[in-house]
């Protein structure tokens, strides 16, 4: 039984288990409020996500291995639809103004320049923030997490789907090659003409027998001519 994909086969079920992720990841992402971002976004999640699944196709794909790609492949959609259109609700940020910069004074410095930093940032702010998407995945996970939960079973559902799907796939394509291969070989017996058998004549038949009893007869007393040859 074939094993290795061609790289037709290879992409052919990459997209597959790509629009499977994207369609579920979609419904995911709308169902928690999240908000669609716009053709161009849509496409280009679902060709990182044909191109990350292929990475893992180029042979025939476990039951585990259909499953794991299903749910990776629904959680990737889901962070990048949260992260390029964000969710209902979600704080819109507002451009904070720089704060003037004090010159600092000709006496002697206390503290690192880090905390001098720190401090001139506005709210205090000495890291980056926490973009709002996360905040809301970790919120909305930590509020619902019997949704969570639901939404992983059903990515894996899905993927046992598609799993029973690329062994009757493999099935099919070890029965095709078997089929040709037997065509092939009663199309190579019919070019072929018979073979015809050769007859190959016993020596005995070809050449007589002399009877022993011709050949030894002791009747025989005188060897040469008939003696009516030999009176003329």
């Amino acid at each position: 039984m074939p094993s290795h994909a061609s790289p037709a086969l290879r992409w052919l079920r990459a997209l597959a288990i790509a629009s499977v992720a994207v369609s579920t990841g979609v419904i995911a992402h709308v169902s928690a409020d999240g908000l669609l971002p716009g053709p161009r976004g849509i496409t280009v999640l679902v060709v990182l996500c044909t191109a990350l699944t292929a990475i893992f196709l180029g042979r025939r794909a476990s039951t585990l291995r259909v499953v794991t790609l299903v749910v990776a492949g629904q959680a990737f959609i889901h962070s990048g639809l949260a992260a390029m259109a964000g969710h209902r609700g979600d704080p819109v940020s507002v451009p904070t103004p720089h704060p003037a910069i004090v010159p600092m004074g000709t006496g002697p410095r206390t503290g690192s320049y880090f905390d001098q930093w720190s401090q001139a940032q506005p709210n205090g702010a000495a890291g980056p923030a926490v973009p709002a998407w996360m905040v809301h995945t970790a919120v909305d996970i930590a509020a619902h997490p019997a949704m969570a939960v639901a939404h992983v079973l059903a990515a894996v559902a899905v993927g046992l789907w598609l799993s029973v799907g690329e062994r009757a796939l493999w099935a099919v394509l070890a029965l095709t090659a078997a089929l040709a291969v037997r065509l092939v070989r009663a199309l190579a017996g019919l070019s072929v003409p018979p073979a015809i058998p050769v007859l190959r004549l016993r020596r005995s038949l070809m050449q007589p027998r002399i009877s022993r009893t011709l050949q030894h007869s002791p009747g025989v007393s005188r060897r040469g001519p008939p003696l009516l040859l030999a009176a003329h």
